[in-house]
């Protein structure tokens, strides 16, 4: 009966490090697989993080290539040879001014290491829109002199096309 009673003890001690095994086997894979979840969802956020950022670089380097353009001088003798009024030229503004404030909002959202520049670039759009009232408009009511105008414009028009050429590089070769 001794015997019996040992074989009895050994298969229930076998038994219960099976189980014990068992057990630990299972709460080790439970927490790889967790472990693994978890590192799946955060490399999906991260692509999808990545994907929202290169969205919103490209949209903020294709305003400032709108508002290069917009307030280049190219477009101010476009407007003038098409005869733009003092109200055509409002109108353009505005829509310049719409492309100022989202990529003031991208600037600095999304890239505050360009959010200065970006804002100085909105400064000088301000500074062009008005010299070019008066160009379009004052000059010719008050008497003023437009050559001396115009210089100023295509001098901040000038600098403005080289600061969002600057911004634009720094965007195209950084990992923002």
């Amino acid at each position: 009966m001794a015997n019996e009673w040992i074989g009895g003890v050994g298969v229930l001690l076998g038994a219960i490090t099976t189980g014990i095994f068992s057990i630990v086997t299972r709460k080790n894979q439970f927490e790889e697989e967790k472990e693994k979840m978890l590192l799946e969802s955060n490399i999906a956020l991260n692509k999808e993080k990545l994907y929202k950022l290169s969205s919103h670089k490209e949209e903020l380097f294709n305003l400032l290539q709108n508002l290069s353009f917009g307030f280049s001088t190219t477009q101010n003798y476009r407007m003038e040879q098409a005869g733009a009024s003092f109200k055509e030229y409002d109108m353009h503004y505005e829509k310049m001014n719409q492309f100022v404030l989202r990529a003031e909002l991208l600037a600095h959202l999304y890239f505050p290491e360009v959010f200065e520049e970006v804002k100085k670039v909105c400064e000088l759009t301000n500074l062009i829109w008005g010299q070019q009232q008066n160009y379009f408009g004052y000059a010719k009511e008050m008497n003023l002199n437009r050559q001396e105008i115009l210089n100023n414009i295509v001098r901040d028009s000038s600098d403005l096309q080289r600061k969002c050429s600057l911004i634009m590089n720094k965007l195209s070769s950084s990992n923002f």
